[in-house]
């Protein structure tokens, strides 16, 4: 059974840097400019056997010729001095690395929640890899996720498409800033052996200036841009 620890995964950084303003500048300039900070992905086959050296998953036949695997973005913000993240959007788009049809995103995690909570939770994944809560059997588990739960309603679009997009909202009194993480099931096509998967981030943020919204600049984007696995 394959089994996670994501609070002991480390922060491998592919691009890390100040957010851009859409249409215009931001008033402020170095370290109090809002920062962010996108990590390397990970990449675990499933339906194949596992290499010896990892928690293995057990095959799983798929009559369509469907291959999967699970996908780990993390990524982090950062707001500047007197600045706050009311809402911010994560993306991944997947492609083939070659010619061929595009890839799906099979099931998302975290899924779309109205929780506010902070804390430690852990996501069941089912034989039939769709995502499910810790009261799932252990019988029927193929692997689990233990992860910290963001303190944010979340919203997840795209489903069963080649774009996923995860829309972090916040909620209360606590600030939606930090380390954040996000898994996605990828079902490759039948002759499609590996999958380019592209990032995107942008926030909302309510500064002294007011309301911008920072994206990532042009630049990041041959550094968030990876073939998996």
């Amino acid at each position: 059974m394959l089994t996670i620890d994501d609070t002991q995964l480390g922060f491998e950084t592919a691009w890390e840097g100040a957010l851009e303003a859409s249409g215009e500048a931001f008033a402020v300039r170095g370290k109090d400019k809002p920062q962010a900070s996108i990590g390397q992905p990970t990449y675990w086959t499933l339906g194949t056997p596992a290499p010896p050296e990892q928690v293995g998953v057990q095959a799983m036949g798929s009559s369509n010729g469907q291959r999967y695997g699970l996908a780990r973005f993390p990524f982090s913000l950062r707001p500047g001095t007197g600045h706050r993240v009311l809402r911010t959007d994560f993306s991944v788009s997947l492609y083939p690395s070659g010619s061929g049809p595009r890839p799906i995103a099979y099931d998302a995690y975290p899924p779309t929640t109205t929780t506010t909570q902070e804390g430690e939770v852990t996501a069941s994944l089912g034989p039939d890899f769709k995502f499910a809560g810790a009261e799932a059997s252990l019988a029927k588990v193929e692997g689990t996720i233990k992860l910290k739960r963001a303190a944010a309603a979340i919203t997840v679009y795209g489903l069963g498409e080649s774009d996923v997009s995860w829309a972090f909202q916040e909620r209360g009194e606590q600030l939606l800033a930090g380390s954040l993480v996000v898994y996605v099931v990828i079902a490759l096509p039948p002759g499609i052996t590996a999958v380019r998967a592209i990032a995107r981030l942008s926030a909302n943020i309510n500064t002294p200036m007011g309301r911008l919204l920072g994206r990532l600049p042009d630049e990041a984007e041959a550094k968030v841009s990876w073939v998996l696995p």
